[in-house]
């Protein structure tokens, strides 16, 4: 009777050798755990030098740290804010004279962009697009020791899921709002953040319980928030062409 076993273990075999221990845990970003006065500064907003036009604080950013480099991040959808006919697409020519990332209380504090590592003259400014990609990635000319950047967790959420995005309260400071994941998409997720109007911070990153970026805010279609994931962040990172 056990011969007849040896077939079936001689396939079981290589799955078995085959399977890799999952991947450990990341840790809890201790940032998170702190009291909402000592936490460190994060949510930023942006200065935008465009040819003749000058744009401020419109709309919000934030620091990423890949593990390797900073970089700086808002929303692509300002595109559809510059109405510039000499920028037809996802890309400033020599029309960018300077884009900074300050905190709204304090504008002396800040970082200025070096490069657009997302440009592409091929991307045309479209809206349906934009939502489902709204991401600019920035490489910094220096890092600031007062700005704190985030780091990104990767991988699909589940529904019903608890995060927060990073808004300010009525004393202007950053404030986590707490929010539950609806539904799941490809490139982005819809959140509930209850009776709380989100609409005013485009460009703030969505945060989960252990304090990784998993998301930036879009802004509100009906009852929900519109966040696109951290898997387009991701292919950018990937895409070494692009990554100094």
């Amino acid at each position: 009777m056990r011969a007849k076993f040896w077939p079936f273990l001689l396939l079981l075999t290589p799955l078995v050798l085959s399977c890799k221990d999952p991947a450990p845990p990341l840790p809890r970003q201790p940032w998170i755990d702190q009291p909402p006065d000592q936490q460190p500064t994060i949510l930023l907003t942006n200065q935008i030098r465009l040819g003749a036009m000058e744009f401020d604080a419109k709309a919000n950013a934030f620091l990423v740290d890949t593990g390797s480099d900073t970089l700086a991040a808002t929303c692509k959808h300002l595109f559809l804010v510059f109405e510039n006919p000499d920028i037809q697409a996802i890309d400033f020519a020599d029309l960018l004279k300077s884009w900074t990332f300050h905190p709204r209380p304090d504008p002396d504090s800040s970082v200025r962009a070096a490069r657009l590592l997302n440009a592409d003259p091929n991307e045309e400014i479209n809206k349906r697009y934009i939502i489902n990609r709204d991401w600019l990635l920035f490489s910094l000319v220096a890092p600031s020791p007062h700005l704190f950047p985030l780091k990104p967790r990767f991988g699909k959420l589940a529904k019903n899921k608890k995060v927060y995005l990073l808004g300010r309260g009525e004393d202007g400071l950053q404030q986590l709002i707490e929010g539950a994941i609806d539904e799941t998409y490809d490139y982005t997720f819809t959140v509930n953040f209850g009776e709380r109007d989100v609409g005013p911070f485009s460009g703030s990153p969505v945060i989960d319980t252990d304090g990784y970026l998993v998301g930036i805010h879009t802004g509100v279609l009906g009852n929900y928030s519109w966040v696109n994931s951290t898997r387009y962040l991701q292919e950018v990172l990937e895409n070494s062409a692009v990554v100094e």
